[in-house]
């Protein structure tokens, strides 16, 4: 097959010397300088989408220690990285540096003088510090055919998660593919007894932040059709719809939306944006009325409404609209850091004192000791002026995302780093940094966006089946 067979459907516009720097440069940017480094960085994402199976079917008994599991490879990473100088030693990577430091500090503080135990802070400070830095190192590494075969893998997997959370959602809630990673617990549930199926992750949280990755893979498999088979492009975008169907849950639905209303800001500029957004259209427009046949999407449906009523009554005082409700839970939370800063002592709570982690290990149970939501959470543990500082680097994070996707957009026509920015920017922004695979996709998620935005130009190989295994 010839290279320019596999030429992708449109091309990144070629207006400016950065353009074409790029295309100069990328054959350059495919050596195997960091073929070690890759494989590190593949592990790590295979953990982010198998943790879970592991803590709750395959090593149930030590489910604790899988939740750190991701921490090793990310500092096999970093090592890998300084001795192959791919760490850039940016404004970024410097202020998180220094803020880990000023955690450190805080943490030993709080271990002596609150009487913290000393687990449950250095916990807290690795959900914090240990893993952030791979956001700026997956950019100074992964390359154009890299994020093409990320991408084909999270197309693929996607068929299969959809087919294990539709089997999940049928079966009861005791039974073991529906088992939690938490002892005597189980997965949440409707009234109607019917699960949030969670898939291979450990809740239902992994597939709300999964299929974002993959509806922005869509749009690209789409335009690079000669890169991805049609059978690919047709079974992901099904099973999305599908999936949708049983999730039960307004994060996951919200998630994707994101993706597709910040997808749709380009349907009249962007040729690459429109003709997948068709297709998607056309694809749900074929696919819901048969689906609709279906006992499992009848089902689904009537558990998501029921769902969406339930919190709607319970968010929304006079219980009418659930999009006003979630307007005020997303409100609350975002502000609700401003009402914990007078009540937060100077050095605060302690770290990882509001984690499940802290809970159990202070307590011997699981819930929440501090306020749910992040930012919060944040000042609580921290204390009000760190905490306030955390908040605001998660702040500024997502504005140098936003901004960097967005000049890539406008430059480069690079709608790939544009939407994964929106699938990535809610979690960078405010996700639970305590909860392990929240902080996997926070983490990954900005350094695809990022590499993305630093690979404007397709750079195909003519041995297709050698480059996207």
């Amino acid at each position: 097959m010839s290279a320019t067979a596999l030429a992708p459907a449109f091309v990144p516009r070629a207006t400016s010397g950065r353009v074409v720097a790029a295309r100069q440069t990328g054959v350059a940017r495919t050596d195997n300088r960091y073929a070690d480094l890759k494989r590190w960085i593949w592990i790590y994402f295979w953990f982010l989408i198998f943790e879970g199976a592991l803590r709750k079917w395959t090593f149930a008994s030590a489910s604790n220690l899988f939740l750190i599991i991701r921490d090793p490879v990310a500092l096999v990473i970093y090592f890998k990285a300084i001795s192959q100088r791919a760490l850039p030693f940016n404004t970024g990577l410097l202020l998180i540096g220094l803020l880990a430091v000023a955690g450190l500090a805080i943490a030993t503080l709080q271990v002596f003088s609150a009487q913290v135990h000393p687990l449950v802070a250095a916990y807290g400070w690795r959900c914090y510090f240990v893993q952030l830095p791979m956001m700026f190192i997956l950019p100074q590494v992964l390359t154009f055919p890299d994020l093409q075969k990320l991408g084909r893998w999270i197309l693929r997997l996607a068929i299969p998660m959809t087919g294990l959370m539709v089997l999940q959602f049928t079966l009861p809630a005791g039974h073991w593919l529906n088992a939690s990673t938490i002892e005597d617990r189980y997965q949440i549930m409707s009234n109607s007894g019917h699960v949030r199926p969670p898939g291979p992750f450990s809740f239902i949280s992994g597939p709300a932040a999964y299929y974002p990755w993959v509806i922005t893979f869509l749009f690209a498999a789409i335009t690079w059709r000669k890169a991805y088979p049609a059978w690919l492009r047709i079974g992901a975008a099904v099973s999305t719809v599908l999936v949708l169907s049983v999730s039960g849950s307004r994060l996951m639905l919200v998630s994707c939306l994101i993706v597709l209303v910040v997808a749709a800001t380009g349907f009249f500029k962007s040729e690459q944006i429109r003709r997948p957004m068709i297709f998607l259209l056309l694809i749900a427009a074929v696919t819901l009325p048969v689906l609709s046949f279906t006992p499992v999407f009848k089902a689904g449906v009537e558990v998501f409404k029921e769902r969406w009523d339930a919190a709607a009554a319970s968010e929304d005082g006079e219980g009418r609209s659930g999009v006003r409700g979630m307007a005020q839970r997303t409100y609350s939370d975002l502000t609700g850091v401003f009402d914990v800063v007078p009540d937060t002592p100077a050095l605060g709570e302690g770290l990882g004192v509001g984690t499940n982690v802290g809970a159990k290990l202070m307590s011997n149970r699981v819930g929440f000791q501090l306020a749910e939501a992040e930012w919060p959470r944040t000042v609580q543990e921290f204390g009000p002026v760190m905490g306030l500082t955390m908040v605001l680097l998660r702040v500024c994070l997502t504005v140098y995302l936003f901004i960097t996707a967005w000049r890539a957009f406008q430059r480069d026509n690079n709608t790939l780093a544009w939407l994964l920015f929106a699938a990535s920017a809610p979690i960078v922004l405010y996700g639970a940094t305590g909860q392990p695979t929240n902080l996997g996709f926070m983490v990954f998620g900005a350094g695809l966006c990022l590499a993305a935005a630093r690979n404007p130009t397709p750079v195909f190989q003519a041995n297709q089946d050698q480059q996207w295994v």
